[in-house]
């Protein structure tokens, strides 16, 4: 541990494997904390290494890209969906609308019988219609 006070210092834990630890010892390292904590200075030196979220990197700059692309066109495929299902909102609405424009004449023919049927499954009572 440095000469630094706790209070000012951040403790992290994390798990890497036995390969990657040999290797740190190999290289000199006594401690986790030691090694952790030169890694982090030299990353902080050379931010241009850092390949993780960095645009500089030209391997990933056009992989990006092309995940933006197929993103831009399931987006317009999504639109393109949502208006066909509008579509057919709108036929279906249409089509109700002429059924029911139908049944209505048939409907004012006929009426109730006096005596009731069975019912619906539900309990509800239902009634026998006659066309007059």
């Amino acid at each position: 541990m440095t000469s630094e006070e706790p209070k000012s210092q951040k403790k992290i834990q994390c798990w890497i494997s036995l390969s990657t630890w040999n290797k740190i010892e190999a290289l000199g390292y006594t401690s986790p904390t030691l090694a952790v904590t030169k890694a982090f200075e030299l990353l902080l030196q050379d931010p241009s290494k850092n390949t993780s979220g960095s645009i500089e990197n030209p391997e990933l700059k056009v992989r990006i890209e092309k995940k933006d692309k197929k993103i831009a066109e399931k987006d317009r495929h999504i639109d393109t969906l949502k208006g066909e299902l509008e579509g057919l909102r709108n036929m279906h609405t249409n089509y109700m609308l002429q059924m029911q424009t139908l049944i209505n004449p048939i409907r004012k023919q006929l009426k109730p019988q006096e005596q009731k049927s069975h019912g619906d499954d539900f309990g509800n009572p239902g009634y026998n219609y006659n066309i007059e």
